[in-house]
């Protein structure tokens, strides 16, 4: 069984963000954090001994067979210094509010 836990704070800095880009004000004014919980279990059923758990063992295979089920479950925030993106979201770059970014499921 596997149990995990992932959180970020997520923030636009470094050599991408130099100034005289264009939206550099934007980006550097965006903010957010990323919550990640994973869990399941995978049963793995070796039918030969594994090589490297045996000192002297010399084999170039070891099948095994695997399965199980994962369930993850992801809480992302998004803010940003120049405003409510929500009533206005010219505070985000355009390529935000495309069909790759889903902004009704960021608070």
């Amino acid at each position: 069984a596997e149990v995990s836990y992932l959180t970020a704070r997520l923030d636009h800095f470094g050599e991408r963000i130099e100034e005289g880009q264009q939206y550099v004000k934007v980006f550097k004014n965006m903010h957010g954090t990323s919550k990640v919980i994973n869990f399941g279990a995978i049963l793995e059923y070796h039918p030969f001994v594994i090589p490297d758990f045996v000192p002297g063992t010399r084999r170039k295979m070891s099948p095994y067979f695997g399965g199980g089920i994962m369930a993850g479950y992801s809480m992302p925030t998004l803010e940003s210094d120049l405003g409510n993106w929500e009533s206005n979201p010219s505070v985000l770059v355009p390529a935000y509010l495309g069909d790759s970014f889903r902004i009704e499921y960021c608070t």
